[in-house]
């Protein structure tokens, strides 16, 4: 899922309230959520959205119970690592669209992670 966090617009803490407890209730804990940054375009002039703000959503939504939480459009990599829910281990790392480590053995098709076993709900085969 994808939450585009526009300023002055979908920002409000009773907007980012409903949209946490929804992903939750609609799609669950394990479903990803990407937070987006907002940039101004074409007829849109709100400022960007502020990366403080960023931090804070996602902070909220780790809180709740969303397991993957990642922020996008801010040009920093360190925000799309998956971590282990669990444990926090390191599982995958990510740089320009790329996964450059990825730390999980594959137990049939479940992917876990290595420190304590918590399934990773990620499919598809890693071809390093």
């Amino acid at each position: 899922m994808v939450y585009l966090v526009v300023t002055n617009t979908n920002d409000l803490d009773e907007c980012i309230e409903w949209i946490i407890d929804t992903h939750l209730s609609t799609v669950g804990s394990k479903t990803p959520l990407h937070i987006n940054r907002y940039y101004p375009a074409y007829k849109w002039y709100e400022p960007p959205t502020s990366l403080d703000k960023l931090v804070s959503i996602a902070l909220k939504a780790k809180r709740e119970g969303i397991e993957f939480v990642y922020l996008g459009n801010i040009g920093d990599s360190s925000f799309e690592i998956t971590y282990c829910p669990k444990c926090n281990k390191k599982l995958i790392y990510r740089w320009m669209y790329r996964v450059k480590e990825f730390n999980m053995y594959r137990e049939g098709d479940v992917y876990r992670c290595p420190r304590c076993s918590y399934e990773i709900p990620i499919r598809g085969k890693y071809i390093p």
